[in-house]
């Protein structure tokens, strides 16, 4: 008779469920960050020969001698292109260029790599086998995360440290090519989802530092001569998993999409859009005692379709928001339902599809400047302009798709879309308006989101709150978060309206006067801020927040290059 398979320990299983539910640990995080001090075959041995149920006592002494503490199997990494002044602070003045300098230097505080121990026994750890030095984002999150690795990557290029935005990038490539995907984070409990795909634009802003013409920001970077030799090296090596992520996301199967009636009538294809979506019947291991209290009194069939709604808002990135919590399409109220009837993947993400979007465009960029560095008239060459035009008409098709279900012209903004009834979700959040940071607006809709923007409620003291409900959740009303406040100023700026531009600056100057005062005040960086209180820390969610931090860094970074001269005024530098 075959042995049973036991599950790996961290993901599912007796183990897992007894150390969670025993609360060993103050944070259910901690237990699935702890490697093991033997090969899990041992592991399970040990745990079999223990008397069940197990004894509190007896479980603490098995979890002491067979797993190791929490973020076993990582060490410290100093990135080998950090300087201590890098041509960023020769713009800057006091308080800035201390705030800079300090931020400069976070990076190898948070710089992590996998030790060669744990590379050499992968069995024994949830680590995923990362072959390069990494940021984390600091705090619980010890590990390297996707879509925060964006954000983090911007920062890097501000200060010139390509050397260490390409090994950023190549541990999520090299995640691609074992997984053909990119997971939440380098954890093997994280396989079951991935995050916001922002991959592609770590590509595209990479390109750029080596001198790529079509690539965005180029203001990001100082002068340099172009290199098309690594940029030839970059695109041979990343587009073939840039499209392997991309088809992930859009191929035959994928859960991820959703066929809608045709725009413009019965001839035309179906419209194809986006929403996050997860297979799964099982707690987060990382949140599983939140999880299951969540569940609480559901029966089991009710269960399993919460934990599946429950690691698609993960996905999300926006974990947790009142977003997800309204199924009826009417928006407002006092007070949100409960996480118990969360339903992430009954809307099409206005967000997720602006990504999307803006990775067709960059795809067909990326695709034709490789076209460009191969020999001309070669197959390769042909091949690579065939694969530009198709991500071209992608993108044409899903601004269509937007256009005509996500964009509403009375409000002005784009609105999540309810899937099965094609209603237009109504509650505004901060993720309305970033089709401006992907560029498939037209001028007047540029002009009408910019106004509306202005007069949503969103905007405060301290940057854009991410929704306008108060709800307890961490992506709700008053926080304010990195990653939306970059995007939108971004978009602001180069929508191609004067009063867009004119709005960047002003949140560029409120997002960092924020930041700047949260630091002299607290000597740290929080990874969420108060909206209605500039420099104050963002709460609630189902974990503490945090200090560190990898996004916040590097969005800080990135619009101090972006913004700030010797005068410390912000300028369209």
């Amino acid at each position: 008779m075959m042995a049973a398979i036991r599950p790996p320990v961290w993901t599912a299983g007796p183990i897992l469920e007894a150390v969670q539910a025993a609360r060993l640990f103050n944070d259910s995080k901690d237990f699935v960050d702890c490697p093991l001090h033997v090969d899990p075959d041992e592991c399970w041995r040990r745990w079999d020969e223990l008397q069940q149920p197990v004894a509190p006592a007896a479980l603490e002494a098995f979890v002491a001698s067979t797993f190791g503490p929490p973020g076993g199997g990582l060490e410290p990494w100093s990135p080998p292109d950090h300087t201590s002044e890098p041509p960023l602070l020769a713009r800057l003045v006091e308080p800035e260029l201390s705030w800079a300098r300090h931020l400069n230097d976070l990076w190898p505080v948070l710089g992590r790599r996998v030790s060669a121990e744990t590379l050499a026994a992968p069995q024994r750890t949830s680590l995923l086998a990362a072959r390069h030095g990494f940021v984390i984002p600091g705090g619980r999150f010890r590990e390297a995360y996707y879509w925060d690795s964006y954000w983090v990557l911007l920062g890097l290029l501000a200060v010139g440290m390509r050397t260490t935005a390409r090994s950023v990038a190549d541990n999520l490539l090299d995640a691609v090519e074992q997984y053909g995907f990119v997971p939440n984070g380098l954890r093997s409990y994280y396989l079951n989802r991935s995050q916001p795909p922002m991959l592609t634009q770590m590509v595209h802003a990479l390109a750029a530092s080596l001198g790529c013409p079509s690539g965005p920001d180029v203001d990001l970077f100082d002068a340099a001569e172009a290199q098309p030799e690594q940029e030839l090296e970059l695109l041979q090596r990343a587009l073939p998993l840039l499209d392997k992520e991309y088809n992930w996301w859009m191929g035959e199967g994928s859960i991820s999409v959703i066929h809608l009636p045709a725009v413009n009538g019965s001839s035309q294809p179906p419209a194809v859009l986006n929403r996050y979506a997860v297979n799964e019947t099982l707690p987060r291991p990382e949140s599983w005692r939140e999880d299951r209290e969540t569940a609480a009194g559901l029966p089991a069939e009710e269960a399993a379709r919460l934990f599946a709604q429950l690691a698609a808002g993960a996905e999300t990135g926006w974990d947790y928001s009142s977003r997800w919590l309204r199924s009826d399409g009417t928006g407002g109220g006092s007070a949100p339902p409960p996480l118990q009837g969360i339903q992430t993947s009954e809307l099409l993400a206005v967000d997720l599809n602006s990504i999307l979007y803006k990775n067709e465009k960059s795809l067909a960029a990326l695709h034709s400047r490789l076209a460009a560095l191969l020999p001309a008239g070669s197959e390769e060459s042909k091949r690579e302009g065939e694969a530009a035009e198709a991500y071209t008409r992608a993108a044409g098709a899903r601004q269509q798709a937007m256009r005509a279900y996500m964009w509403d012209a009375s409000s002005a903004r784009w609105h999540d879309v309810l899937w099965r009834s094609h209603q237009k979700a109504g509650e505004l959040t901060a993720a309305a308006f970033t089709p401006l940071w992907a560029g498939l607006h037209s001028a007047e809709e540029a002009a009408g989101a910019v106004a509306s923007l202005r007069a949503s409620g969103l905007l405060q003291r301290g940057g854009i709150a991410t929704s306008l409900l108060a709800s307890g959740q961490q992506w709700d009303f008053p926080n304010a978060w990195p990653p939306l406040q970059e995007m939108l100023i971004t978009g602001l700026r180069e929508c191609g309206v004067p009063e867009g531009k004119e709005l960047a600056l002003e949140l560029a100057d409120l997002w960092l006067a924020s930041n700047l005062k949260g630091w002299v005040e607290d000597g740290v960086m929080h990874e969420k801020y108060d909206a209605t209180r500039p420099g104050k820390r963002g709460e609630g969610g189902e974990y503490v927040p945090q200090v560190g931090f990898g996004w916040t860094n590097g969005v800080a970074l990135s619009l101090l290059r972006r913004y700030r001269g010797l005068s410390g005024a912000a300028t369209a530098s």
